[in-house]
Parts: structure tokens; sequence; C-alpha cells
């Protein structure tokens, strides 16, 4: 197992940094998302890489998706999941590698700290009333 342990006795899994052209595919994948508002098609995402990079883009989206950095996840024996018409968009673990995500990470983090805080503050409203209710056994 990958990895290495955490100061609590974790085992934390270390994946690979994206970089080439599976960085590149992240990076005009987020792009698209940012200037859109949804995901891009693999057509399209594989057209812009490819105008740029000299790749098989189906191996870089397999390679990337073995590692987490993209959804739907979609390996090598399911390749014909991957149709030109998948949406296809950059995963919690792709966005950490991408300068251009920081801030929508920023506010993720901070709506599941508030999340949390509320979750630890919640209180119901009536203590839960004691109900004493007997099993009973009926003869057919």
């Amino acid at each position: 197992m990958n990895g290495t342990m955490s100061r609590y006795g974790i085992r934390i899994a270390i994946s690979p940094v994206p970089s080439g052209p599976g960085l590149r595919m992240l990076e005009v994948l987020y792009e698209a998302f940012l200037a859109e508002g949804e995901w891009p098609t693999f057509q399209y995402a594989a057209t812009n890489v490819w105008q740029e990079l000299d790749a098989e883009l189906r191996e870089v989206y397999f390679a990337l998706s073995a590692t987490g950095f993209v959804w739907p996840s979609i390996d090598r024996p399911s390749s014909f999941r991957l149709r030109d018409d998948t949406r296809v968009g950059v995963s919690l673990r792709g966005l950490m590698h991408l300068r251009e995500a920081a801030n929508d990470l920023a506010q993720f983090v901070r709506a599941v700290q508030q999340i949390a805080d509320r979750a630890a503050r919640f209180r119901p409203p009536t203590a839960p009333k004691s109900t004493n209710r007997a099993a009973t056994v009926t003869s057919f």
C-alpha cells in the first residue's frame, strides 16, 4: 500500500502529482468549468489539449482517473464508457493541484467547517420523551 503514516497512526495515501499532459488536461477541464459553469464533454477537453500537446488523450484520462484526479472514474477495461459526449470533471483531489482552484477550495473548506461547527453545536429542541412500550405477542 502506497502512503505514509500520519502522526495519529493513520495511513495516508500519497498520489503522484499530475504533470505534462495530465496537468494540462486538468487545467482545460477547470478553465471550461469556470467559463461555462458546467463541466465540459470529453470531446471538448480532448480537442483543446490535443491542439497543444502530442499525447493520446484517452490514455491521459485513464491515468488521471486511476489516481483519482478526474471523474467519472473510468479504467482502460471500461474504456467504452468514455464517449465523446461524456461529461468529465476534476475531482477534489485533482483541484488540489490547480493554482486557479485555490479560491474555490478555500470556500469549500469554509463550508465544511461551518457545517461541522453547526453539527457540533446542534441540540434537539426538546429532550426525547421516554416511552414505555411493552412488546405484545398475539397468537394466531
